[in-house]
């Protein structure tokens, strides 16, 4: 996603970030366990954020994951 990259935070042991950068840093993303996602936007001060109970009936379907759900976000900033 154009603009976001991970911030230099400490993680655990044995992970590290993936960070993609195609343009000019302009906010941060992170997709968690079970589609959840951030979405932080500076410029536009937006803060989207997506959650999934770990308990709701479909939460490991493959369709709950919302995989678009950053493009969505950036798509309602557009002129």
């Amino acid at each position: 996603m154009a603009g976001l990259v991970a911030p230099e935070l400490p993680i655990a042991p044995g992970w590290e970030w993936l960070i993609e950068e195609h343009g000019p840093s302009v906010g941060f993303r992170h997709d968690g366990h079970l589609g959840q996602f951030l979405v932080i936007h500076r410029d536009a001060g937006l803060v989207a954020v997506r959650m999934i109970a770990w308990d709701h009936p479909a939460a490991r379907d493959e369709a709950s994951g919302f995989p678009g759900f950053d493009n969505h976000v950036l798509s309602l900033l557009a002129p």
